[in-house]
């Protein structure tokens, strides 16, 4: 894990210092900042010195495709336009009901802040760490319906309206809710859809093995998992024999205030004193099926909470349930944080960025972000980087296409994808041209990433003083994510200097841009005061932790979700069908070639792709589980007691399938269940009227709700 972290920190140092060299090139030419193209970078550095208020919570495919456009299937110079892919409804159904059965983050978790009660009135003691599954809400019959388990684009298609049915983020998790919901959401959306839309409308893409055949690999993200894949044991039989000895030794028979607190909920079969569920939790984990056993406890207890007891460490409250999710993510969010345990084990790869810290950093760098996801940025993506690169990656699968010997016809999609991805967003993010997709630069460290993520998690499950140990003695997997946070900090501090450098050339003479990136913004408002009394500065190690996070995030959630998409495209060639099929209808042009992508303005038309997206999104949450530690005694909506200390788990990945929230068919595969059958469009619901069964999850709601969603 060193030689990873060594490997992906070399890229985010380059990324920082060309990002910072072009600036200083810019300034010696005269140009004024504001003649500038924004970035991350340069917000990152603007925004220090600014106050800031709260958030106010701001083949069926391929004939889709065909129907609405065919010119894309003709030239491979074309890309659908923003117009172009708001038409392709069915295609956005398919990626979100991707995205439900297999989110890119599968789980997360908060810490209470402060005692408080969640929507059924459990109490939640300040400290509790409440971990919320996406993975399995996606997959719960209580929150989707009987159906949750099946891939069914229909589901996110009104039947009268033909459009995409609105969900609400406390149902659909996928980009979280609240203060913290993701700030790329809209722009990774549109970037998936645009980008299906052009290789769906040119290429087939068929997995070398039964499509049924893949399931996930066990990693902070929901990557895809080959057939002959190895798995990673989470919770080592070493580390559990080794922590055994050491608590048996110490371990009091009298439960802790977080255990009594929460005794009255129920627990999964086969707990034992001492260790508790940890051997329980260590067999999911050697299956690779772990989200898929926190779906089945989660559908034993209809979404209520229940305890999840680990080794060593205070009792975990699982929810399942769209008014626990609202209940973490917004009504009660001043209750619950970051787990303290969570963000430690992050520190070597994120340091304090954005998603491994809470209070004034988070609110700076959140502010900070913000700035960059704009209709201007948006306009500027969908219309100038995604078809430029967009028309890089058609080239190489085209010439892949070409090979005449058909083993030679095989690529690893995954991958490419991360190279188009990382691509995108680095020239949006920080102005910088990367050329993964034509030369294959930065493989490696896209492995490193991968590495990274499965290790954090090992960490969060593994006793602290255990993984602290392998690090101080530099051994096993904490040596090699030394070795690969190193070759990151390469990539990310390269990125800041070419960014730096181009700017400081733009400012010399050569042509100016007039949107300013990450670090542009970075370097701005580094020391403007953005709390009361808290400053930051333009300190090179934080500008490295806040364009590490972003690159990290901007690859990993559209290429992740992209891959599932594919993928259940192939499980589901009626869905692919109906995708193509509304593509030729609404955008011939793009099967003939006369236009490269969809325009923003296209895309919002395709409604059956956008069900389509958002039906993957339900079942395949790229975070699969997340939590929050309450940092406050609280009391949960149905009258659970929290107790300060104790972690929350809210499980995306389950909630995506229960059928308590998403109806008899939750796990079936129905993008039109995202269309209103009236209108033809993504439904809306008001947040009043659907309560109990349609507060969805998938990119997180509420005060965290993702700032780059499309």
């Amino acid at each position: 894990m060193a030689a990873d972290m060594k490997l992906i920190n070399g890229v985010v140092y380059d990324v920082i210092h060309r990002n910072l060299e072009d600036k200083k090139q810019r300034e010696l030419r005269g140009e004024s900042a504001a003649s500038g193209r924004r970035d991350l970078i340069s917000f990152f550095l603007n925004k220090g010195d600014v106050e800031y208020d709260d958030d106010d919570h701001p083949d069926h495919a391929a004939g889709h495709l065909a129907d609405k456009l065919p010119r894309l299937g003709l030239d491979d110079s074309e890309t659908p336009s923003m117009e172009d892919i708001d038409e392709l409804v069915y295609l956005e159904a398919a990626i979100r009901e991707c995205i439900r059965l297999n989110p890119v983050a599968p789980a997360m978790q908060r810490t209470a802040a402060q005692d408080t009660t969640l929507y059924n009135g459990t109490f939640i003691k300040t400290g509790t760490r409440v971990i919320l599954p996406h993975y399995a809400m996606g997959h719960l019959e209580t929150v989707w319906g009987p159906d949750a388990e099946q891939f069914k684009p229909e589901r996110w298609i009104d039947p009268d309206t033909g459009k995409l049915v609105h969900v609400s983020p406390y149902k659909f998790t996928a980009f979280l809710a609240g203060p913290r919901m993701c700030l790329g959401m809209r722009f990774a959306l549109v970037e998936v859809k645009t980008t299906l839309a052009t290789m769906l409308s040119k290429f087939d893409i068929k997995t070398v093995k039964a499509p049924l055949d893949f399931t996930y690999v066990p990693s902070v993200t929901l990557q895809v998992k080959g057939p002959f894949e190895t798995i990673t044991a989470l919770v080592s039989p070493a580390s559990v024999a080794a922590s055994c000895v050491a608590l048996l030794l110490v371990y009091l028979a009298t439960p802790s205030a977080h255990d009594r607190a929460v005794k009255h909920l129920p627990t999964p079969e086969g707990e034992i004193p001492i260790l508790h569920g940890t051997l329980g939790i260590l067999r999911a984990q050697r299956s690779g099926k772990f989200h898929d056993w926190v779906v089945d406890c989660c559908r034993k207890f209809r979404g209520k909470p229940w305890r999840l007891r680990v080794l060593g460490k205070t009792p975990s409250v699982v929810v399942c349930c769209p008014e626990a999710f609202e209940d973490i993510q917004k009504t009660k969010f001043d209750a619950f944080d970051k787990s303290p345990f969570v963000s430690e084990a992050m520190y070597d790869v994120l340091g304090q960025g954005i998603f491994a810290v809470s209070g004034p950093l988070w609110q700076h760098q959140r502010k900070t972000a913000s700035h960059l996801f704009t209709s201007q940025m948006l306009q500027y993506a969908m219309e100038v980087v995604v078809p430029e690169k967009g028309t890089e990656l058609v080239k190489r699968l085209g010439e892949i296409c070409q090979n005449e010997n058909e083993a030679d016809r095989v690529v690893n999609m995954k991958r490419l994808l991360d190279l188009y991805t990382m691509d995108v967003f680095a020239k949006v993010g920080f102005d910088v041209d990367l050329h993964g997709v034509e030369s294959d630069q930065n493989a490696e460290l896209l492995d490193s990433f991968d590495r990274m993520s499965v290790r954090i998690l090992e960490r969060i499950q593994q006793p602290v003083g255990l993984w602290k140990l392998l690090r101080w003695l530099n051994l096993g997997p904490e040596k090699q994510l030394a070795e690969d946070v190193k070759a990151i900090d390469d990539l990310v501090y390269s990125v800041i200097a070419r960014s730096i450098e181009e700017k400081n050339q733009q400012a010399n003479g050569a042509s100016p841009s007039s949107r300013k990136d990450l670090i542009s913004l970075f370097i701005e408002k580094s020391e403007v005061e953005y709390t009361k009394g808290v400053h930051t500065n333009k300190d090179l190690k934080l500008m490295r932790d806040f364009v590490i996070s972003f690159l990290a995030a901007g690859r990993e959630t559209t290429a992740t979700t992209m891959s599932w998409v594919i993928l259940m495209l192939n499980r589901y060639p009626n869905v692919l069908h109906q995708v193509r099929q509304e593509l030729k209808a609404k955008f011939p042009d793009l099967f003939t070639g006369e236009i490269r992508a969809p325009t923003m303005e296209n895309i919002q038309q395709l409604v059956f792709l956008e069900a389509t997206v958002r039906e993957t999104f339900r079942l395949f949450p790229v975070v699969a589980i997340t939590g929050r530690s309450a940092i406050r005694d609280v009391y949960l909506y149905e009258g659970t007691l929290i107790k300060a200390g104790t972690r929350v788990v809210m499980p995306h990945y389950a909630m995506g399938r229960m059928e308590t929230v998403w109806g008899p068919d939750a796990k079936e595969f129905k993008p039109e269940r995202w269309i209103d059958s009236t209108t033809g469009k993504i439904k809306i619901r008001l947040a009043i009227q659907i309560q109990r069964v349609s507060w969805r999850t998938t990119r997180l709601s509420g005060n965290e709700v993702c700032s780059g969603r499309g």
